[in-house]
């Protein structure tokens, strides 16, 4: 793969773990001021190398991609809040 595909996958990873993190908030009851805070730590924009990670292992090895998809949203949420 090149420099540009890996970039052009990586970019199609970041938008699709952000609409998988957006769809785990909004799935938990909690205060809004809560909830904008969790979005706005873990929507900032990041590359989300470790849930790209978590996801192409599951690929590789031919398992349930909607279980890896929460194991991914979980893996950014630890380290979102590692960094805060």
């Amino acid at each position: 793969m090149t420099r540009e595909g890996l970039n052009e996958h990586l970019r199609a990873h970041a938008a699709r773990m952000e609409s998988l993190l957006r769809d785990a908030l909004d799935a938990r009851a909690m205060p809004s001021g809560f909830r904008e805070s969790m979005a706005y730590s873990l929507l900032g924009g990041g590359k989300f190398l470790r849930s790209a990670l978590c996801l192409e292992c599951c690929r590789m090895l031919a398992g349930d991609i909607q279980m890896a998809g929460r194991a991914a949203c979980a893996i950014e949420m630890i380290h979102s809040y590692s960094l805060i």
